[in-house]
C-alpha cells in the first residue's frame, strides 16, 4: 500500500515495507508526526485507504518487536504443515519470524511489494480491498491454522489484498525463497498447500456464481449457512461468536446492509436465528440447509 501526505508543496510517500524497517526510536518520531499532520487542515491524504488505516502500522513499529515466548513458537496447528515431521517443523518454525498483532492493526497492504508468507498461528485476520472511492469489500477472514500472503510468494506480485488482525492474533512469517524451499524439499506441504489453494479457487468460484444467479435473500441464507458450519455447538444449533454485524454479511454478499436486516428480523420472527449477547445463533442448521437446498439443488 501507498500513501502520501502533502504539505507545503512537499511530498512524503511512505509504504509498510519502508516503515517496518525503520527502527523503533525512528518510527516512534515518524508516529508523532504523521499525528500531527493528520490533524491539520493543510494535509492531504491520497492513496487507496485513509491514513487512519495506516497508523496503526506505524504504532506498532515503534513499540519495537513484541516479547513471543518460545512455548509459542511453533507452527504444529498450521494445516499445511500436519503431516510434517516434528524435526522438520521445528527447523521451519526457527526460520520464521514471530509477531503478536492486535485486534485492528494492519499486517499487510494492499499492492505491497513485500513477498513474505504468513501463518495464523493464533487469533483471526482478515483479508480486504478497498475501491477508488474508499468501499471496503472483504475478501476472506483467514482463522488459526490457515495461511496468507502466499500469492505473492508464488507469482512475484503485488499484494493482492489488505490484511488486518480481527483480534489479537499471533503470526509467523516465512521469506519466500524459504518458503518455495519448504515446498520443494517436502512433498507433504506441497500437497497440502495445493489443496488449500484448490478450496480457495472453488470458494471463488461460489461466490461469483452465487452472485450471479440467486437473489439476495437466497445468498443472505447461503453465507448463514457457511457461517454456521463453521459454528456449530451441537447437533443441529450453530453459536457465532462474535457475530457478524449487518454490514459485515452485506459486504460478503454484495448488497446493503438494510436488506440484511429484513432478512435477519424476518428469520429472528420464525424462529430460525436470535441474538444472545454477542452471538448470533442459528437455531435450527437443518432447516437452514432445507432453505439453500431448495435453491441449489444437489450443489449444496
Amino acid at each position: 500500500m501507498q500513501f502520501s501526505w502533502w504539505r507545503n508543496g512537499a511530498t512524503i510517500s511512505l509504504n509498510l515495507g519502508f516503515v517496518r524497517e525503520l527502527s523503533a526510536v525512528e518510527a516512534r518520531e515518524l508516529l508523532a508526526a504523521a499525528r500531527k499532520l493528520e490533524a491539520s487542515n493543510e494535509v492531504s491524504v491520497f492513496g487507496r485507504v485513509p491514513i487512519s488505516a495506516v497508523l496503526p502500522a506505524i504504532a506498532s513499529q515503534a513499540r519495537g518487536p513484541e516479547d513471543v515466548s518460545s512455548t509459542d513458537e511453533t507452527l504444529k496447528k498450521i494445516e499445511i504443515f500436519a503431516d510434517l515431521p516434528q524435526r522438520e517443523l521445528e527447523a521451519v518454525s526457527q526460520r520464521c519470524s514471530w509477531r503478536r498483532y492486535a485486534a485492528g492493526e494492519q499486517i499487510l497492504g494492499h499492492l505491497d511489494d513485500s513477498k513474505d508468507v504468513y501463518f495464523v498461528v493464533e487469533g483471526k485476520v482478515r483479508a480486504t480491498v478497498y475501491s477508488l472511492t474508499g468501499k471496503e469489500v472483504p475478501f476472506r477472514d483467514i482463522a488459526a491454522g490457515e495461511v496468507f500472503g502466499e500469492y505473492a510468494a508464488i507469482d512475484g506480485q503485488p499484494r493482492a489484498a489488505n490484511v488486518e488482525a480481527l483480534e489479537d492474533s499471533l503470526i509467523a512469517s516465512l521469506s519466500a525463497d524459504g518458503f518455495w524451499e519448504v515446498l520443494e524439499a517436502h512433498r507433504e506441504v506441497n500437497s497440502a498447500a495445493l489443496k488449500m489453494l484448490t478450496r480457495q479457487i472453488r470458494m471463488i468460484t461460489e461466490r461469483v456464481f452465487e452472485l450471479a444467479a440467486f437473489a439476495v435473500k437466497d445468498r443472505i441464507h447461503i453465507e448463514l449457512l457457511r457461517l454456521s458450519r463453521a459454528h456449530m455447538k451441537g447437533a443441529n444449533t450453530a453459536t457465532i461468536s462474535p457475530a457478524p454485524t449487518q454490514l459485515d454479511i452485506a459486504l460478503r454478499i454484495t448488497t446493503h446492509r438494510e436488506a440484511v436486516n429484513r432478512e435477519l428480523r424476518a428469520m429472528t420472527r420464525s424462529g430460525l436465528v436470535k441474538r444472545h449477547g454477542g452471538a448470533l445463533i442459528v437455531a435450527d442448521v437443518d432447516a437452514l440447509e432445507r432453505l439453500v437446498k431448495g435453491v441449489l439443488g444437489d450443489q449444496l
